[in-house]
Protein backbone atom coordinates (compact mmCIF):
# COMPACT_ATOMS: atom_id res chain seq x y z
CA UNK A 1 0.00 0.00 0.00
CA UNK A 2 1.37 3.46 -0.79
CA UNK A 3 1.01 6.55 1.29
CA UNK A 4 -1.93 9.13 0.04
CA UNK A 5 0.23 12.12 -1.02
CA UNK A 6 -3.08 14.50 -0.10
CA UNK A 7 -2.70 12.86 4.04
CA UNK A 8 0.35 15.41 4.56
CA UNK A 9 -1.70 18.66 3.52
CA UNK A 10 -4.64 17.54 5.81
CA UNK A 11 -3.61 19.03 8.98
CA UNK A 12 -2.58 22.13 7.43
CA UNK A 13 -6.03 22.17 5.48
CA UNK A 14 -7.50 21.43 9.14
CA UNK A 15 -5.97 24.42 11.10
CA UNK A 16 -6.62 26.90 7.84
CA UNK A 17 -10.51 25.76 8.22
CA UNK A 18 -10.27 25.96 11.63
CA UNK A 19 -9.26 29.87 11.81
CA UNK A 20 -11.14 30.70 8.87
CA UNK A 21 -14.21 29.74 10.87
CA UNK A 22 -12.66 31.24 14.10
CA UNK A 23 -12.37 34.21 12.42
CA UNK A 24 -16.33 34.06 10.91
CA UNK A 25 -17.43 33.30 14.26
CA UNK A 26 -15.86 36.31 15.87
CA UNK A 27 -16.71 38.88 13.00
CA UNK A 28 -20.71 37.47 13.28
CA UNK A 29 -20.67 38.26 17.77
CA UNK A 30 -19.15 41.79 17.25
CA UNK A 31 -22.01 42.53 14.04
CA UNK A 32 -24.60 40.70 16.26
CA UNK A 33 -24.10 43.13 19.03
CA UNK A 34 -26.08 45.52 17.43
CA UNK A 35 -28.67 44.21 16.39
CA UNK A 36 -31.77 45.40 18.41
CA UNK A 37 -34.09 43.07 20.07
CA UNK A 38 -37.52 41.91 17.80
CA UNK A 39 -40.01 39.95 18.81
CA UNK A 40 -40.10 37.41 21.43
CA UNK A 41 -37.33 38.13 22.68
CA UNK A 42 -38.57 42.04 23.61
CA UNK A 43 -41.61 40.73 24.68
CA UNK A 44 -40.35 38.30 27.05
CA UNK A 45 -37.61 41.04 28.25
CA UNK A 46 -40.80 43.02 29.28
CA UNK A 47 -42.17 40.15 30.84
CA UNK A 48 -39.21 39.70 33.20
CA UNK A 49 -39.17 43.11 34.11
CA UNK A 50 -42.93 43.21 35.24
CA UNK A 51 -41.82 40.06 36.86
CA UNK A 52 -38.88 42.00 38.68
CA UNK A 53 -41.44 44.88 39.38
CA UNK A 54 -43.85 42.65 41.20
CA UNK A 55 -46.28 41.80 38.77
CA UNK A 56 -47.38 38.08 39.06
CA UNK A 57 -47.51 36.08 36.23
CA UNK A 58 -51.13 34.84 35.02
CA UNK A 59 -52.42 36.94 37.23
CA UNK A 60 -51.53 40.81 36.34
CA UNK A 61 -50.92 40.10 32.59
CA UNK A 62 -50.90 36.65 30.76
CA UNK A 63 -48.30 35.21 28.03
CA UNK A 64 -48.12 31.72 26.48
CA UNK A 65 -45.08 31.21 28.03
CA UNK A 66 -43.87 29.39 31.06
CA UNK A 67 -43.20 30.69 34.71
CA UNK A 68 -39.45 30.02 33.74
CA UNK A 69 -39.34 31.90 30.70
CA UNK A 70 -40.43 35.08 33.32
CA UNK A 71 -37.92 34.45 35.72
CA UNK A 72 -35.03 33.67 33.29
CA UNK A 73 -35.62 37.09 31.60
CA UNK A 74 -36.22 38.87 35.48
CA UNK A 75 -33.06 37.99 36.29
CA UNK A 76 -30.79 38.10 32.79
CA UNK A 77 -32.40 41.79 32.53
CA UNK A 78 -31.09 42.66 36.11
CA UNK A 79 -27.69 41.43 35.41
CA UNK A 80 -27.84 43.52 32.20
CA UNK A 81 -29.84 46.28 32.80
CA UNK A 82 -32.95 45.49 30.27
CA UNK A 83 -30.39 46.44 27.48
CA UNK A 84 -30.38 44.97 24.08
CA UNK A 85 -26.44 44.84 23.93
CA UNK A 86 -26.42 43.37 27.50
CA UNK A 87 -28.91 40.51 26.19
CA UNK A 88 -26.83 40.02 23.22
CA UNK A 89 -23.78 39.36 25.42
CA UNK A 90 -26.14 37.12 27.53
CA UNK A 91 -27.12 35.44 23.76
CA UNK A 92 -23.39 34.92 23.09
CA UNK A 93 -22.22 33.56 26.59
CA UNK A 94 -25.10 31.00 26.03
CA UNK A 95 -24.05 30.27 22.53
CA UNK A 96 -20.49 29.74 23.11
CA UNK A 97 -21.21 27.20 26.46
CA UNK A 98 -23.74 25.12 24.54
CA UNK A 99 -20.79 25.04 21.97
CA UNK A 100 -17.79 23.96 24.05
CA UNK A 101 -20.88 20.88 25.70
CA UNK A 102 -21.30 19.67 22.04
CA UNK A 103 -17.69 19.89 21.45
CA UNK A 104 -17.04 18.07 24.36
CA UNK A 105 -19.77 15.12 23.90
CA UNK A 106 -19.12 14.44 20.07
CA UNK A 107 -14.86 14.87 21.38
CA UNK A 108 -14.67 10.96 21.12
CA UNK A 109 -16.77 10.53 17.98
CA UNK A 110 -14.05 10.89 15.62
CA UNK A 111 -13.77 12.19 11.55
CA UNK A 112 -16.15 9.20 10.43
CA UNK A 113 -18.84 10.19 12.69
CA UNK A 114 -19.02 13.92 11.56
CA UNK A 115 -18.45 12.25 8.14
CA UNK A 116 -21.37 10.07 8.19
CA UNK A 117 -23.59 13.21 9.51
CA UNK A 118 -23.08 15.87 6.75
CA UNK A 119 -23.51 13.06 4.54
CA UNK A 120 -26.78 11.59 5.81
CA UNK A 121 -28.77 14.82 6.74
CA UNK A 122 -31.37 16.40 3.45
CA UNK A 123 -30.07 19.23 1.69
CA UNK A 124 -33.32 20.73 1.47
CA UNK A 125 -36.92 20.20 2.58
CA UNK A 126 -38.39 20.14 -0.28
CA UNK A 127 -36.58 16.89 -1.34
CA UNK A 128 -38.05 15.50 1.53
CA UNK A 129 -41.60 15.64 -0.10
CA UNK A 130 -40.96 13.42 -3.17
CA UNK A 131 -39.43 10.68 -1.46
Amino acid sequence: MTADPGAAAWPRLTTATQVAVGVLAVTLAAVSLSRPMFEDQAVLTYMGWLVAHGWVPYRDFFEVNTLGAYVANAVIGGLTGYSESGARVVDLFWLAGMLALVAALLRGTGRTAIWVARRSRPRSTSRLEWR
